[in-house]
């Protein structure tokens, strides 16, 4: 009955310390994805950044009272929106060089949505 509660534990140990270190380190990388259906586009900033084209962008912007957001993929689709939501402006204004970027807007080119994600895990530029 030792022997095996003793491997069980030795089982745990590993299993643990596998999955650890199988997220330490963890890098997202993605480029621009626009859905017109679905009316949104998202990437990595950084990740776009450092990639070998010069097609794709994705980039918000705000001044004091109005914001914008602009992708465009590989394919050279383009998606814009602009907004004048204080939560919204404040979403864009916590982006840097450097964050994962998700917009989304509607029919009349409205931002509905920004999300902004700053961390390990988004690829910096250098």
């Amino acid at each position: 009955m030792r022997s095996g509660s003793g491997r069980s534990i030795a089982v745990a140990l590993a299993a643990a310390v596998l999955s650890t270190t199988a997220f330490a380190g963890f890098k997202s990388g993605q480029n621009v994805v626009i859905s017109t259906g679905s009316r949104f586009a998202n990437g990595d900033a950084g990740y776009v950044y450092r990639s070998d084209d010069t097609v794709q962008y994705i980039v918000c912007r705000a001044s004091n009272s109005t914001g914008s957001c602009y992708a465009r993929n590989r394919d050279g689709v383009t998606r814009s929106c602009s907004t004048t939501s204080s939560t919204l402006l404040a979403n864009i204004r916590s982006m840097n060089g450097d964050s994962y970027i998700y917009f989304k807007w509607d029919e009349d080119g409205t931002c509905t949505t920004v999300t902004v994600e700053n961390g390990s895990t988004t690829r910096p530029k250098s």
